[in-house]
């Protein structure tokens, strides 16, 4: 959001007459538009790109844990970024766009910048930092969260939708009206309040994917292993060392951009930590240096378990990371053999709780520890309690797994 171009002003849809041109446009412009893929395939064996459930009409497509590996047709929506990605990492027989916008691009406006630096700088200041006593540490711990958060906010208020259904009650009764689409996007553009633009949103991690990509994934190759927004899990990664620092490099080259532009101190894009050390937006760190993994299996995107000097550790969508480590370690046997499909955590193991929404009125009579009675009535509340979790592999990605494996080409 600091370092990169996004749209402004009014989209303008064009009409594309030739694959030069549209190329033209993603080169010179933000762009949105609907495409069409014949006959696509990946080019590269280490990932694959193009989310499967953002594909709004499939043929025939293998399916490799929600990411598209080859299909005979899909159809979806894209941005200029995500289209340089998919040329990078895919190959197709035919290709078609419509409904394409086009916006002016520029950086961010300084104040929304600034904000987002200051934040940034608390974020940093305060990680890892401890205070004379066990309250003191407490607060700043506290002060740490609420800055990340607010950082997270930065981008989840592009993100946040501009046109939501209308809820009310009629006769003491919930009611959903569907929002008339036009008029609430209308009012949302002729806003006095509004310093946000919805469009930004899907730039942003669009952009956050070109970075892990072109940055981390096709860097690494097939020393890559697992990746995440701002993450990959690699091997042999002394090999990889000149093109990270080389990347590295451009992160600062943009930062110095950016500030430039913003007429702000290059220190508001670098700020230093608790130990005094320099931490530049955007830049590879080595998270293990000093702790390597002793071994990391995963199971499919956010399901993970890896080793270190500290023990084992896990993240695992559904499940909690304490929680469902300690109940895995209680199991006999080893502790990755243990992790695999089919893992069942029972109620109370995987310290997550079930929420039920009850939204009928609720009445009577409850008599606490002391004895005194009371009356209740709730209009609406939550029920909460421990639930279970059972670790499932889709069935699909599971087959395209063995298949993979058994190809000769995999190894070459």
């Amino acid at each position: 959001m600091v370092t990169e171009q996004y749209p402004i002003g009014k989209a303008y849809l064009v009409t594309i007459k030739s694959l030069e041109e549209f190329e033209r446009y993603c080169k010179t412009f933000c762009v949105i538009f609907d495409c069409v893929f014949y006959g696509i395939e990946s080019s590269v064996i280490y990932e694959h790109y193009i989310p499967f459930y953002k594909c709004w009409e499939t043929e025939n497509a293998v399916n490799d844990n929600g990411r598209v590996v080859s299909a005979d047709k899909i159809k979806t929506t894209l941005t200029n970024v995500d289209y340089e990605i998919i040329k990078s990492c895919y190959t197709w027989k035919g290709f078609a766009v419509a409904n394409v916008r086009v916006y002016a691009k520029a950086y961010l406006g300084t104040a929304f910048v600034k904000s987002i630096l200051k934040l940034y700088e608390d974020k940093t200041k305060l990680k890892g930092l401890t205070g004379a006593t066990e309250e003191e540490t407490e607060d700043i711990q506290k002060r740490y969260q609420i800055s990340k958060g607010m950082i997270n906010s930065a981008y989840g208020m592009c993100a946040t939708d501009v046109a939501k259904d209308i809820y009310t009650v009629k006769d003491g009764e919930w009611v959903c009206e569907d929002v008339d689409l036009e008029k609430a996007i209308a009012r949302y553009n002729k806003s006095y309040k509004r310093f946000l633009m919805y469009q930004w949103a899907p730039f942003v991690t669009a952009y956050a994917r070109k970075n892990l990509w072109f940055g981390g994934i096709h860097i690494f190759k097939s020393d890559y292993i697992y990746g995440d927004t701002d993450s990959c899990k690699v091997i042999n990664y002394e090999k990889h060392i000149k093109e990270i620092e080389t990347y590295n490099k451009q992160c600062i080259e943009k930062l110095k951009a950016a500030a430039d532009f913003h007429g702000l101190p290059l220190e508001m894009f670098m700020p230093k930590n608790a130990k005094g050390e320099e931490k530049p937006l955007g830049v590879w760190e080595h998270e293990t240096a000093g702790n390597k993994y002793k071994r990391f299996k995963t199971l499919g995107a956010k399901r993970y378990a890896y080793e270190d000097n500290y023990g084992y550790h896990i993240t695992c969508a559904g499940v909690g990371k304490k929680a469902g480590c300690e109940y895995i370690k209680s199991l006999d046997g080893d502790f990755f053999d243990n992790f695999v499909d089919g893992l069942y955590f029972p109620k109370g193991t995987s310290g997550k709780l079930c929420h039920t929404y009850i939204d009928e009125v609720r009445e009577g009579d409850i008599t606490d520890y002391l004895g005194n009675k009371g009356h209740y009535r709730e209009e609406s509340c939550v029920h909460l309690e421990p639930t279970e979790y059972h670790l499932n592999i889709d069935d699909e990605y599971l087959k395209l797994l063995r298949g993979v494996f058994r190809e000769e080409e995999y190894f070459a």
